[in-house]
């Protein structure tokens, strides 16, 4: 009776790691998106080994067992992370480009991602519950992104562009991509307006609708459509776990 008490407790006991380890921790995860991916991408509820988007758009992305992006290959560009060494490469038409040094904390939360000659970096900024709010890239031209949170969602992400064209003369525009979710909390549609900031009209609007939901609540279909235009474009969203 002993010993069979005693299996059953050694199996709830390794039950209890195998759901431990298997938990998302989403926050986390949620910033390397921000960082390395596409907030449009970011996992449900369960990390996500490999995924990839085909149709109007070619993106693929892989991650760890701990689901931080380590690979993204998006319209020629891609991008390798190693978070072991603190290192990542930047290729362009398979031709390397960059060499980036990765500052994270204990906590692996990541500060600072710069290029080995500090030509270019990226400064973060987060809030009290370690969420990003703010992604510096310090370049030119110069881009500021500032992420808005509503009960653990992303609702608003404001992307300022800055092009110095020169010492006194520059050029910027603003996109506003604008998240809606269903009563499941899962992502089904994003409003994206661009600005000119010398018109306060936008120069484009584009709405992208999100369905066909998995197992695991990420979605698998999407099409947007630029208002005002004829044009329109559908992807599917392959995903391995």
């Amino acid at each position: 009776m002993k010993r069979i008490l005693a299996i059953c407790c050694l199996s709830i006991i390794l039950s209890g790691c195998q759901e431990k380890k298997e938990k998302i921790n989403k926050t986390q995860i949620t910033n390397n998106y921000l960082l390395f991916g596409n907030a449009l991408n970011i996992p449900y509820s369960k990390p996500i080994k490999q995924q990839k988007i085909i149709g109007s758009e070619q993106q693929s992305y892989q991650s760890d067992t701990n689901g931080f992006i380590t690979s993204v290959d998006v319209n020629h560009v891609k991008i390798d992370n190693n978070y072991e060494t603190n290192k990542s490469q930047f290729f362009i038409n398979n031709k390397f480009n960059l060499d980036l040094n990765i500052e994270q904390d204990e906590n692996k939360n990541i500060h600072k991602v710069e290029d080995a000659e500090k030509k270019i970096s990226w400064i973060v900024t987060y809030d009290e519950q370690y969420r990003i709010i703010k992604i510096e890239r310090i370049s030119n031209p110069t881009t500021i992104s500032h992420i808005f949170y509503d009960k653990g969602n992303i609702t608003k992400i404001v992307n300022q562009f800055t092009l110095n064209i020169t010492s006194i003369n520059s050029y910027s525009s603003t996109e506003e991509k604008h998240f809606l979710y269903n009563n499941n909390n899962q992502l089904s549609k994003i409003m994206i307006k661009v600005f000119d900031d010398k018109k306060a009209k936008p120069l484009e609007t584009k709405k992208c609708t999100f369905y066909d939901y998995n197992e695991n609540g990420d979605w698998t279909k999407a099409y947007c459509l630029k208002l005002g235009e004829n044009y329109t474009y559908f992807n599917l969203r392959e995903i391995d776990y």
